[in-house]
This record gives structure tokens, sequence and C-alpha cells, in this order.
């Protein structure tokens, strides 16, 4: 996603109050959000129908970023668990499975089982 502090999103359960506010009173939220998201400033908003709004929207800025750092943190744990698989076996490709890479037996009995049917059919209609 990028760095995190070069976007935010707002929630549309924000536009029903965004748009009963004034236009001033809209730009106002805009730029609180924007500071917010940028710096952690929260003491810009003084109108209380502003800091309301700007509550609610600061809650999904904080779980984004919340969600956004566990992301990252297991991505960060997943890379390092590859890299420490790959060592196990000296770089070299994995081992081969029981089967060394043909057919599960199960779907060779399944086809078999296909063609027995189709033998069957063929001989009854």
């Amino acid at each position: 996603m990028g760095d995190l502090n070069s976007y935010f999103i707002i929630p549309l359960i924000a536009k029903d109050m965004v748009l009963e506010m004034t236009d001033e009173d809209a730009g106002e939220l805009l730029k609180a959000l924007f500071l917010y998201a940028e710096s952690g400033t929260t003491d810009y908003v003084k109108d209380p129908v502003v800091r309301m709004a700007f509550q609610l929207c600061k809650t999904s800025i904080d779980k984004v970023r919340e969600n956004y750092i566990a992301k990252c943190e297991q991505n960060r744990v997943n890379a390092l668990s590859k890299g420490k698989n790959t060592t196990a076996n000296d770089g070299k490709r994995p081992q081969a499975t029981a089967n060394d890479g043909k057919r599960p037996q199960a779907m060779d009995s399944d086809r078999q089982q296909n063609k027995y049917n189709n033998n069957i059919n063929k001989n009854y209609i």
C-alpha cells in the first residue's frame, strides 16, 4: 500500500453528517482529517458537530492503520519463515512428495470407475 502516512480513508458512514454540515464546517473537517492523518494532531476542531464527525472518521483512520501495521508484520514473519524453509535443505528445491509428483491414487481410481461406468452405459444404450 505504500507509505502509511501517504493516504487516509474517509468512511461512507460519515457522508450523511458531512452533507448536513455547512461548507465551512465540512472544510474544517477535511482539514482536521488531513492534519490527523499526517501528524496525529487532534486539537484542530473546535465546533462540536464537526468534532463528532471527526471522531467517527478518526476511528476509521486508526482501524485502517492498525490493519496495515498487522499486515506488514504478518508479511515480515512470512518472509522470514520462507527464508528459513529455503535454507533448511541447503537452498535446493523442496523434496519430492511421497508419490513423487504423480497423480493421487484416489484420482486414478476415480478415472477407472468413470471408465467402467462409461463402458456399462455404452452396452445398455
